[in-house]
């Protein structure tokens, strides 16, 4: 809106601010410890201990949204009877949840504790000079976004209208716009923060074999667990019912909310090394390599709410169904690798970096047909070149997007897996030319 000069202002409303206050306290306890063996390993590592007190609390209001206002068509559109006007929007059926829409909005505190024991271990066996061994097993946590804590929330009221039955040709009422026949209420909706979020907690364990050249260079492989539960995703959490205008409908909260459980275990390898032992131009050369494999998996969804127990799915709750029964981490490819190559001499430096990753699950159903949809695998290959003109002189060229790829979603239409092609997005090509002059 524009204020009394002129200028433009943000409009605020109550449910867009909120107060937020976090607090954490920490206390730390370690041991460390060594030992020599007679065959010339040893080993170090430490006990750790963390504790963790978090509070938070959050304050704002819960602000309800009316009905879109209901003009008196009747009176603006030609031919528009009365009693069309009369049965045309939510007001005309639902007037109890019209007055409980019109509320006031009502302040909304809350405030959350919660403590945690964080226990480690950490573990390196010196094979040699050389090569070593590395063991990790910990607990964390990882915090809510702060943003999401907010206590703001809007409530509304989500609809279904029946129509009437169309007439037939030759009515005398044929074409007469009659309204609705019914508008239903199918329940009330919460959305904002959700200030009850809990921390994810994960349990990880490592192994790893690192190998150190004497050139500089390494190569190491290394296995990997994680046990994670209260994982923060966008979801659907029933709260309590209420009796509107003759019909008992659930208040229900949608945003993001902790829903999931996910075991992850895998495989990761990484090589760097440059080749400065070979003659001539091929000293100058070198390579940096990285691949990761890993298996997840994480609590489905559940395939649509039923909040009466009854083993069918609430009535209108299409956008709340998740098909297929999917168990796929969202987010998470299950291979993906990069691989550098590298020349740098006294004045040129070139480095090609290619970075690829499988398949991976975007979301569990998108707004159009409710469907999960998939990212195709697609990799992505970027190009960086330095060159000393003088001492002083610098001249950089990056591209990036040097393929000119593309970033392609699959959308799945049946429990078998079929697929088809749901969007295709080009990044472009994109060049980055600069020069640099140190005094």
């Amino acid at each position: 809106s524009l204020d009394s000069n002129g200028n433009y202002r943000r409009n605020y409303g109550s449910s867009d601010v909120s107060d937020i206050v976090e607090e954490t306290i920490n206390l730390y306890a370690m041991v460390k410890f060594s030992a020599d063996f007679d065959n010339g390993m040893y080993l170090t590592g430490n006990l750790g201990l963390r504790y963790v007190k978090n509070t938070v609390s959050s304050t704002g209001s819960l602000a309800s949204t009316p009905f879109i206002p209901d003009p008196d068509e009747a009176l603006t559109i030609p031919d528009y009877p009365a009693s069309a006007e009369a049965r045309d929007a939510a007001q005309d059926f639902l007037p109890e949840t019209t007055a409980f829409l019109q509320r006031a909005a009502i302040a909304n505190e809350n405030d959350l504790e919660d403590d945690f024991l964080l226990p480690s271990i950490n573990l390196k066996l010196n094979l040699n000079d050389d090569m070593l061994l590395r063991f990790g097993a910990s607990k964390g946590i990882t915090r809510p976004n702060v943003g999401d804590l907010r206590a703001s929330q809007t409530l509304s009221a989500e609809t279904s209208r029946v129509e009437f039955e169309p007439l037939e040709p030759g009515d005398p009422n044929f074409g007469v716009l009659r309204g609705a026949k019914d508008i239903i209420l199918q329940r009330i909706n919460i959305n904002g923060g959700n200030p009850d979020l809990k921390s994810t907690e994960a349990i990880n364990i490592d192994l790893s074999y690192e190998w150190y050249f004497e050139d500089g260079g390494f190569f190491t492989a290394g296995v990997f667990a994680k046990d994670i539960k209260n994982i923060v995703q966008y979801g659907i959490q029933p709260l309590e019912s209420i009796t509107l205008d003759d019909t008992v409908v659930n208040i229900q909260y949608v945003g993001q909310i902790n829903q999931a459980e996910a075991d992850l275990k895998g495989v990761e390898i990484a090589y760097q090394d440059f080749f400065d032992q070979l003659p001539g131009i091929w000293q100058y050369f070198g390579l940096q390599a990285n691949y990761t494999f890993i298996d997840a998996s994480s609590t489905p969804p559940p395939p649509f709410l039923d909040n009466d127990a009854d083993g069918l799915p609430d009535p209108g709750a299409f956008e709340q169904t998740f098909r297929f029964g999917l168990d796929n981490l969202l987010g998470q490819s299950k291979h993906t690798a990069n691989l550098i190559g590298i020349y740098q001499d006294d004045d040129l430096e070139v480095r090609l970096a290619y970075n690829w990753r499988s398949e991976y699950l975007n979301t569990y159903r998108e707004f159009v047909t409710g469907n999960p949809v998939f990212q195709k695998a697609n990799g992505f290959l970027d190009a960086s070149i330095r060159y000393d003109l003088t001492d002083s002189l610098n001249l950089s060229v990056l591209i990036a997007n040097v393929f000119d790829g593309k970033i392609k979603s699959e959308t799945q239409i049946d429990q078998a897996g079929t697929r088809y092609q749901r969007s295709s997005f080009l990044n472009d090509r994109r060049f980055q030319v600069g020069l640099s002059y140190r005094f």
